[in-house]
């Protein structure tokens, strides 16, 4: 059974709660989540540009906020609703996932970058660089990081070379 939600438009993130909760964000800045009930709660920001969303096992959300002006950041929403900005000077931060110990992987796609923010101490590292254009990014449960990249880019958007799928292992090797 597929229920499609029809206002839904522009939306990018798309992250599942520990209590079965689905949230998704729109670029017009809301983040929206389904109960398991079927109740749907939207969240009005005072900014668009929403991007990337992920729930830890806390329920602990975090939402990615666009910029092409190094002023995007990393929103962390408690479930009591305190909200604070864990990382900022971000320019495309795009996807999220949480990792099983509770750390955020995020891309940066304008420093074209995979980056961890590490929950222990709320620093933020840089895990993966130099990469061609990256845009989704999920974590394993063994601490691999799988992300995807855009092909390369001729003018004018022309696809000169299809996308790839990589994994980077817990020694660090990566491979396609």
């Amino acid at each position: 059974h597929i229920e499609v939600l029809e206002y839904a438009h522009y939306n990018f993130g798309v992250a599942v709660g520990p209590d079965g909760s689905v949230y998704f964000t729109e670029f017009k800045g809301t983040l929206s989540r389904r109960m398991p009930n079927g109740k749907l709660v939207v969240r009005h920001f005072n900014r668009g540009g929403a991007y990337g969303v992920t729930v830890d096992q806390d329920g602990n959300m975090f939402v990615g906020f666009d910029s092409d002006t190094d002023e995007g950041y990393i929103l962390k929403i408690t479930p009591t609703g305190e909200e604070t900005q864990i990382v900022q000077g971000l320019t495309r931060p795009r996807q999220l996932a949480c990792d099983p110990q509770g750390n955020v992987l995020f891309v940066v796609e304008g420093k074209r970058e995979i980056r961890r923010w590490n929950k222990a101490d709320a620093s933020a590292e840089t895990l993966i660089s130099g990469l061609n254009c990256p845009q989704g990014v999920a974590a394993g449960a063994d601490g691999s990081v799988y992300y995807t990249e855009y092909g390369k880019f001729g003018i004018r958007g022309v696809a000169l070379e299809p996308g790839s799928l990589f994994v980077r292992r817990p020694d660090g090797t990566i491979s396609t």
